[in-house]
Order: C-alpha cells, then sequence, then structure tokens
C-alpha cells in the first residue's frame, strides 16, 4: 500500500481528502503544519508521496517542499494551493514539486495525479536497476529484467 502524507492547515479539506484518499487505497499520514509534517518524516514516517498546501501558518507549503526535497529526492510532491497563477505554478514547479493543482479540485483528479506518480515512481525505479546494471557491466541481467 502507498502512504501519502496530506500536509493541510484547514481540517475540513485536511480530513475530506484523507478521507477520499482511504478509499481509494492509500494510507494517509495527516499534518496540519509544515513543522508537523517534518516532525513525521524525521521520526521514520517515510511516505510515498506529500501533498501540501502553500498557505500554511508558520513555514510555508513551498519552503516545505524545497525542504523535503533537499532530504527525500524520491518522494512525489503535489502542491495543492488556491493560487492559481502561472508564476504560482511554475514557482512551485521549479523549486521541486512534481505536480501542481489548484483549489477547487475533483478528488477524482487529485487520486488520478497521484497514481500517475506511482507510475513515475516505479518508472524511476526501473532506470535506477537499469544504470546500475550498465556501470556494473551487468547488461544480460538488464534484458532479463526489462
Amino acid at each position: 500500500m502507498k502512504r501519502v502524507l496530506v500536509v493541510e492547515d484547514e481540517a475540513s479539506i485536511r480530513e475530506m481528502v484523507a478521507l477520499n484518499l482511504k478509499m481509494a487505497g492509500w494510507e494517509v499520514v495527516e499534518a496540519p503544519s509544515a513543522e508537523r509534517a517534518l516532525e513525521l518524516m524525521h521520526s521514520g514516517e517515510h511516505c510515498d508521496a506529500a501533498l501540501l498546501d502553500i498557505m500554511l501558518p508558520g513555514m510555508d507549503g513551498l519552503s516545505l517542499c524545497e525542504t523535503i526535497r533537499r532530504g527525500d529526492s524520491d518522494i512525489g510532491i503535489i502542491i495543492v494551493s488556491a493560487k492559481g497563477q502561472e508564476s504560482d505554478k511554475i514557482r512551485g514547479l521549479s523549486i521541486g514539486a512534481d505536480d501542481y493543482i489548484t483549489k477547487p479540485f475533483s478528488v477524482s483528479e487529485l487520486i488520478a495525479r497521484l497514481e500517475a506518480l506511482r507510475w513515475w515512481d516505479w518508472d524511476r525505479e526501473k532506470i535506477k536497476r537499469s544504470i546500475d546494471a550498465i556501470r556494473h557491466g551487468d547488461i544480460d541481467t538488464l534484458e532479463k529484467n526489462a
């Protein structure tokens, strides 16, 4: 089962997203702030993906994205924000988010975007294995695993 971290300060939104993700088969870890999200991640809560609101109390979601990306380059990050200007989206993607979705959003679309990250994660793992095989001259193994 894949695990997703939902960082949203508005409890009603966080709970609605968490409920729908659970019904779609995701394990959900919830955090009302960036600081709480970092505490959870540092305590060993491994997550495959993170949904980050930008406008959080204290540390904002963009700073959280940068912090997470510095420590974990493999986690899929989707920014979920009411800020829908092109410049906001470009900024979020340029600091390390994999995707950006604006509020209000369809839960079905959000789940589809998370599922797309799962495929990217699988492809990334396959690419890493292929590169490792090539580095070690293990071409026969590479062809068998493809």
